[in-house]
């Protein structure tokens, strides 16, 4: 199974030992739903320190629609958890199934603005450089505006191989590719359009994850 992150540039100083205490203190948020008439709460599962900071769980209260009978409330209460790993300049969104509400709850912990932290940027130049000191084999990319007849192209097999790569790499723009690594036990995808770096491996230890973005995308 794959693994999706999402990185951001913290912007600001954050006191990162600070934001460790608060999170290890029983920490607690809670908000009100007013659609659903109910009380929210989030809390953190799993607080662990890494070589760059820590790393917790997002556990969260998440209103949810569903069919109901007349008179019946189609809201209901669903958990979700979501791991997270914070360094002083950065914080990572780890799995691929957010509900918007991880960036919110982000925010409050670290008490910061939304204005404070910007999204990594996986662009053209990022996706070239990691591929050209990391990827092993290409194993699958997309191009966009090869031309005026075409608004997408992909290509999966050897791809660093094909000529037809060559011609879009100088016709188009690339959007996603994904590689063998050299550096990382497994496969590496960037999307330039999703801003995500997904890994395919059979270990999923979230600290190769982290290292491997540190030492090759950053």
């Amino acid at each position: 199974m794959p693994t999706s992150c999402l990185l951001y540039e913290i912007e600001t100083s954050v006191d990162l030992s600070a934001v460790k205490s608060r999170a290890e203190n029983n920490y607690s948020n809670t908000r009100n739903h007013n659609s659903s008439g109910n009380t929210l709460e989030t809390d953190l599962l799993n607080i662990d320190d890494t070589s760059r900071g820590f790393s917790c769980t997002l556990r969260y209260d998440y209103a949810a629609k569903r069919g109901a009978r007349p008179g019946m409330s189609q809201w209901y209460i669903d958990v979700k958890q979501t791991p997270v790993r914070f360094t002083p300049d950065h914080f990572i969104i780890i799995g691929s199934k957010h509900t918007g509400r991880e960036l919110s709850e982000i925010r409050e912990l670290l008490k910061i603005s939304e204005s404070d932290y910007t999204p990594f940027s996986i662009t053209q130049g990022v996706i070239a450089s990691a591929a050209g000191q990391d990827a092993q084999r290409e194993e699958q990319g997309s191009w966009e505006g090869i031309d005026n007849d075409t608004d997408t192209g992909i290509i999966y097999g050897d791809v660093d191989q094909s000529s037809y790569a060559a011609d879009f790499d100088n016709a188009g723009n690339v959007t996603y590719l994904k590689y063998e690594s050299q550096n990382y036990p497994g496969s590496v995808g960037l999307s330039a359009n999703q801003n995500s770096v997904v890994f395919w491996t059979n270990s999923w230890d979230r600290d190769e994850m982290e290292d491997y973005i540190y030492d090759v995308l950053i």
